[in-house]
């Protein structure tokens, strides 16, 4: 049986597919977000039919009308789901900025919600018939000899992946090869239910880890690799904690919370890191499972060795990112997680709240500048140099602290998302300046100007 690990609980064991408790609690979440949670009838839907087995009856279908239904289904429910849509045509608006048409648009998002239809209908039904069937039936690889190439250096495979079609079947087909290498997995803890009821003997050598924290697991997935496991770790999603890169270096530079997860285990253990992608084929019911050459990813790293670990962090996250998403793109309509990308994960702003003064809205503005340095990674930009100017800064507009704060100001939100660093200071140092003119002081505004201007002549003039 597949290993169970709740880390919130602190405790392993095994859940056994006949024995599965249905009224226990699982460990609260605090990190994430995922479709089945905005929809908690359906979530318990789910359950209760895959508990009562109703897809066998469900399966009887040919797989073209399970299809047609589930994806008329999505499309009913969701399609008119204001929210929802929002963040999908905001999403395709970044994905796709040369695509002005509104019928185009609203066709993609009428392709997502009956992907998503889909997905729920192949998570009730095709999960618990596939974890009987042999690979060929729902599976197809290419570059699979890469994985025991990897293999073969004896420090384990990191692999990140999708969320793109069947979002599962890069586990299920890892943990389905005849060779039964052992392999570890994180997942949402609400999701184990589509783990619970395909759970069979001879699952012994898969591992899963239910947690909303890296931290509390993290010594586990080093074990797992320090023994020559597989690790395979969702890549397309993120956090506000995470650290921002380019989305796309060269084409979408947008700042993009990525996790650093892979990264993390790789600088621990010096483990492979191994990119796959699972393509949809057609029907949501099959996967093709794509393994991408990693050796310019393992030079870079090899590289970077004695760089600090923010470089490190950063420059290999852009290059998984190089790898994985130029496929994303492609099927965006079949990626689970596109409701994040524009609102969440692409998202940033300032707050200025009432009733403060125009010195302390200066403050939040650097503090913000700062923040913006500190927690993202940008090649050849001069970090160090650019904390410089910002103190610089500082300390000019301290100079006129008492002026300053007998400025009135007014709350007010500056939107920042969708914009890499450079354009998310030029926002801002417009706002600077506005409030220094407000004020009065000439000198104050012209020397401001004169700062900035010097900033963007060197602003990306780094080699890192």
């Amino acid at each position: 049986m597949t290993h169970i690990f709740y880390a919130d609980r602190k405790f392993e064991r095994e859940i056994k597919r006949k024995n599965v408790n249905e009224k226990e609690n699982l460990p609260p979440v605090h990190a994430g977000t995922s479709w089945i949670d905005s929809l908690g009838y359906v979530f318990w839907f789910l359950k209760q039919w895959m508990r009562l087995r109703l897809y066998l009856l469900f399966n009887l279908f040919p797989l073209p009308l399970r299809e047609g239904i589930a994806g008329a289904l999505g499309q009913l429910f969701l399609y008119f789901s204001k929210t929802n849509r929002n963040k999908v045509l905001s999403a395709f608006h970044v994905l796709y900025p040369k695509v002005k048409s509104r019928s185009i648009l609203h066709r993609l998002y009428f392709a997502h919600c009956a992907y998503m239809g889909k997905l729920f209908f192949d998570f009730m039904n095709g999960l618990p018939k596939n974890i009987d069937l042999s690979l060929k039936n729902f599976i197809s690889f290419k570059n699979l000899n890469l994985l025991f190439r990897e293999l073969e250096k004896g420090k384990g495979v990191i692999i990140p992946t999708t969320h793109l079609g069947q979002l599962v079947h890069s586990v299920y087909a890892i943990m389905k090869l005849p060779q039964k290498i052992p392999v570890a997995t994180v997942i949402y803890t609400p999701h184990l239910i589509t783990y619970q009821y395909t759970n069979r003997i001879g699952y012994d050598h898969v591992y899963l880890y239910a947690s909303t924290s890296f931290v509390k697991i993290s010594h586990h997935l080093e074990r797992h690799l320090r023994k020559n496991h597989i690790v395979v770790l969702y890549f397309d999603f993120g956090t506000k904690k995470q650290l921002r890169v380019p989305f796309y270096f060269g084409k979408y530079p947008y700042l993009l919370h990525t996790p650093q997860s892979c990264v993390s285990l790789y600088l621990k253990t010096g483990a492979s890191i191994l990119p796959c992608i699972n393509q949809p084929d057609h029907y949501i019911h099959y996967s093709r499972l794509i393994f991408c050459e990693n050796q310019n990813l393992m030079k870079i790293a090899a590289e970077l060795q004695d760089k600090p670990k923010k470089i490190i962090h950063g420059k290999l996250s852009m290059e998984i990112n190089r790898i994985l998403y130029p496929t994303i793109i492609k099927y965006a309509h079949a990626w689970e997680e596109i409701t994040d990308l524009a609102t969440a994960r692409l998202a940033d702003e300032l707050i200025l709240p009432q009733h403060l003064n125009g010195y302390q809205n200066s403050e939040l503005i650097l503090e913000k500048m700062k923040s913006i340095i500190k927690n993202s990674y940008e090649p050849n930009r001069n970090d160090e140099l650019i904390f410089e100017k910002l103190d610089i800064l500082q300390n000019t507009i301290k100079k006129y602290r008492k002026n300053l704060e007998n400025l009135d100001s007014y709350p007010k939100t500056i939107n920042l998302s969708w914009m890499n660093s450079f354009d998310e200071f030029r926002i801002l140092m417009q706002e600077l300046i506005s409030i220094t003119k407000n004020c009065g002081e000439t000198d104050l505004k012209s020397q401001i100007d004169d700062q900035w201007q010097d900033l963007i002549l060197e602003f990306y003039s780094s080699n890192i």
